[in-house]
């Protein structure tokens, strides 16, 4: 029973987030395997300094702490921390 409800459908199971230019370099399901079940969201920490400083359609290339992490996002849904994501708290 969750009270995380999207669409007044029950929500609790995992959702995943890939930037459309993300690759995969073993099976998505590994991935999932590999995840703790205590985190309410994982992604891949790493350090990156882009080395250009313009980017798609000439726009900046801003370089800043974490900047890569939101491109891979895995949500346990069910988790309390998730809770008060809600499309209003958002």
């Amino acid at each position: 029973n969750t009270t995380n409800f999207r669409g007044g459908v029950p929500f609790d199971d995992t959702a995943i987030f890939m930037d459309c230019d993300m690759m995969l370099k073993t099976d998505i399901f590994q991935v999932l395997n590999d995840l703790n079940p205590k985190n309410a969201i994982s992604v891949v920490m790493h350090d990156y300094t882009p080395s250009d400083t313009v980017k798609y359609l000439n726009n900046v290339q801003y370089a800043y702490p974490r900047k890569n992490w939101p491109s891979f996002v895995v949500w346990n849904c069910a988790h309390p921390k998730n809770r008060t994501l809600t499309p209003e708290f958002v």
